[in-house]
């Protein structure tokens, strides 16, 4: 059942109808949105669940390349190893594949106000909990840096809607209607996670959504005209959420 379908439908029949299906579960993990909760709360609750990582130490190979050998090995692997759930940090058209194979998929995700997930996201590589932060540091010693460079830009849309030229707003829109099971948001968690564990049969995990970032309105408003499309996945999936009840 698409997410569209709860701009109409209520939402207890919404839950009821998805539990009562079958099929593999898949959370597309955005960086900086629900990463660490969610998979942790499949791991308990979805077993058999697999967290879809690459350990390559190849340099010469794209995160994207060594990715495409842990999906295919995945794939490969469902007839002897059957999985009720699994998560990854893998864009939409990753997953073209797995979704072929699998009609019965059902792709959810979480977003975060485009503002706190970049900030956060800068503020993670930073970090020395980011192997390369010293790195990150040197190319982008300011947040106004990051938030100016492409690669920090629209990366919800580029999760969601998959890679090659931007979508306009209203495709991105249908793109998310007809594509996800469900999206929730990080600052409605609570009622997000009740949703998305309830269509699975199970309890929510409990979430404590993080701080807003201290920083001007100014570099908040550089961040929405950075990211228009991200917002606008934002903006969406709010409306439906507040429509039952978020």
């Amino acid at each position: 059942m698409p997410f569209a379908d709860l701009e109409t439908m209520a939402l207890a029949d919404y839950l009821t109808r998805e539990a009562a299906r079958p099929g593999l579960w898949y959370y597309i993990d955005i960086p900086q949105t629900a990463g660490r909760a969610i998979p942790a709360a499949l791991s308990q609750r979805m077993r058999p669940y697999r967290n879809l990582f690459t350990q390559d130490p190849d340099p010469g190979r794209s995160h994207e390349a060594k990715m495409g050998d842990v999906l295919d090995g995945f794939l490969g692997g469902l007839t002897a190893a059957p999985c009720r759930a699994a998560s990854g940090h893998t864009p939409w058209h990753m997953l073209d594949a797995l979704r072929a194979a699998l009609p019965d998929l059902r792709i959810f995700t979480m977003l975060r106000q485009p503002e706190e997930r970049v900030i956060a996201d800068y503020l993670y590589q930073c970090s020395a909990a980011h192997p390369p932060h010293e790195s990150f540091q040197a190319q982008f010693p300011r947040l106004e840096d990051y938030i100016d460079h492409p690669s920090s830009q629209e990366t919800m849309t580029t999760y969601l809607y998959g890679k090659g030229p931007r979508p306009t707003p209203e495709a991105l829109i249908d793109h998310l209607g007809r594509g996800f099971a469900f999206v929730g948001l990080v600052d409605r968690a609570e009622f997000s996670l009740a949703q998305i564990f309830g269509a699975m049969g199970r309890t929510a995990p409990a979430f404590d959504p993080p701080p807003a970032a201290d920083v001007s309105q100014d570099l908040r408003a550089l961040i929405r005209r950075a990211n228009p499309l991200d917002q606008v996945a934002y903006d969406y999936v709010l409306t439906v959420l507040r429509r039952q009840g978020a």
